[in-house]
């Protein structure tokens, strides 16, 4: 097992990025290059990615300068690329685009930056009553037999678009309410616990040993470690509920202790 980096070695990874990139790098960059230390190192280690830049004697990275309308655009141009509202996960994948941090931040959440598409392109959306757009709500809402997804109202151009409703009501969640429906509802999830550990013993047999979250995360074809995470409370937690040994050496949140996204 290869010994920890050294705080010297971490800044010093950090400033010869820096000079391959002519600026400071940020994060997603760092994650890109295999051959250096995880981001997650440096967050453990020195509390934050803007801590981690001074300590190497850089200017650290300051808040995004896109406007909200440059991001819907991106979004929306990313939307018709797929032929469909893009993912977390599709857009991370993108390195030329927008980090989703940067809209979580923005709009609160990622439904929320979805339902911001599409405020553009129905215009008769400014016509309709608060009554109208609710009674569109309710009855999709009785068509599904629970509250809709802003993907599910998106699918469906014969009703108000998203955008109308967090123009109107401020976000999804608010015209849900309005509407008299469940805001908290969450459909059930696609997989069962048996099916991500399943998914787990298969990749570590593929791989001959215990997965890593980066590793899984790789993997389009299988659940992202952040599910794993979430429904077992750690990323060791469900290698040990899958009968695999943990890496007890990296205890800090990450792509090798399950991303978030």
């Amino acid at each position: 097992m290869a010994a920890p980096y050294t705080d010297k070695q971490l800044l010093q990874a950090l400033c010869d990025l820096a000079a391959e990139l002519s600026r400071p790098p940020t994060a997603r960059e760092l994650a890109a290059r295999r051959d250096l230390p995880t981001s997650p190192t440096y967050l453990s280690r020195f509390g934050s990615w803007n801590a981690a830049l001074e300590a190497a004697g850089l200017k650290p990275n300051r808040r995004s300068n896109y406007t909200d309308e440059r991001l819907i655009e991106i979004l929306r141009d990313l939307a018709d690329e797929l032929g469909r509202l893009p993912t977390c996960r599709e857009m991370r994948a993108r390195r030329d685009l927008p980090d989703p941090t940067t809209y979580i931040r923005r709009f609160g959440n990622w439904r929320n930056a979805l339902a911001r598409l599409g405020t553009e392109t129905r215009t008769d959306s400014a016509h309709h009553t608060d009554a109208d757009l609710l009674d569109a709500l309710r009855g999709l809402a009785d068509e599904l037999g629970r509250p809709p997804a802003v993907q599910e109202l998106l699918a469906r151009p014969d009703l108000p678009t998203p955008g109308a409703y967090v123009h109107r009501f401020g976000d999804w969640s608010n015209a849900l309410e309005a509407a008299g429906l469940d805001a908290s509802y969450r459909r059930p999830p696609a997989y069962t616990d048996a099916d991500l550990l399943d998914a787990l013993r298969g990749l570590a047999a593929e791989l001959d040993r215990t997965p890593t979250g980066r590793e899984l995360l790789a993997r389009r074809d299988l659940p992202s470690p952040s599910i794993c995470q979430i429904r077992f409370g750690s990323w060791n937690k469900a290698l040990e509920a899958a009968g695999l040994e943990p890496k007890r050496r990296r205890r800090s949140p990450g792509l090798d202790e399950g991303e978030t996204r």
